[in-house]
């Protein structure tokens, strides 16, 4: 429940989705994932199976990056349900998982990286609209000037879920 994830759960509550699980071990981020449309703050995903009474998600996006939200979204999705990969940018090394459960699951499974000029067109639209609603503000934990930039930096990993601002 970072940045992505607070914005992902923002723009499906917007678009009218019933219920929006965000999943983090952080507790803030969790509190804050409510602030941003979140209708339940999980700590893994585990926990989305016993939230669905065994069915699963329709839609998981994993957005942390990690081969343990990696293996989590993939679990926790219902038969015939989509996972969305977008956080993993960087090697986080193998996932295992049972390509068997995929298949009898019948899951759809998609890798997602860089954006279409009308992504962006339809995160300013809703930024502009629907979005007003949500502390955007809050995201931003502090700003620094350009000479600053390590402690900057440093501010950002003490804050998980915020972001930090360089200003020139």
């Amino acid at each position: 429940a970072g940045v992505l994830g607070v914005t992902a759960c923002a723009m499906a509550r917007s678009a009218g989705a019933d219920v929006v699980a965000a999943c983090d071990p952080v507790v803030e981020c969790r509190e804050r994932s409510l602030l941003f449309g979140a209708t339940h703050a999980l700590t893994d995903a585990e926990e989305i199976v016993d939230l669905t009474s065994g069915r699963g998600a329709d839609l998981v996006l994993e957005l942390a990056g990690s081969a343990g939200t990696v293996r989590g979204a993939i679990s926790s999705a219902r038969i015939g349900g989509t996972v969305i990969l977008a956080g993993t940018v960087a090697p986080v090394g193998a996932v295992d998982f049972d390509p068997e459960r995929v298949v009898r699951r019948m899951l759809t499974v998609r890798g997602v990286h860089n954006y279409h000029p009308r992504d962006l067109r339809t995160a300013l639209d809703f930024l502009a609209g629907a979005g007003r609603s949500y502390p955007w503000e809050s995201l931003t934990a502090a700003e620094y000037p350009l000479e600053q930039a390590e402690q900057a930096f440093a501010a950002g990993n003490r804050r998980p879920g915020v972001r930090v601002a360089v200003v020139a």
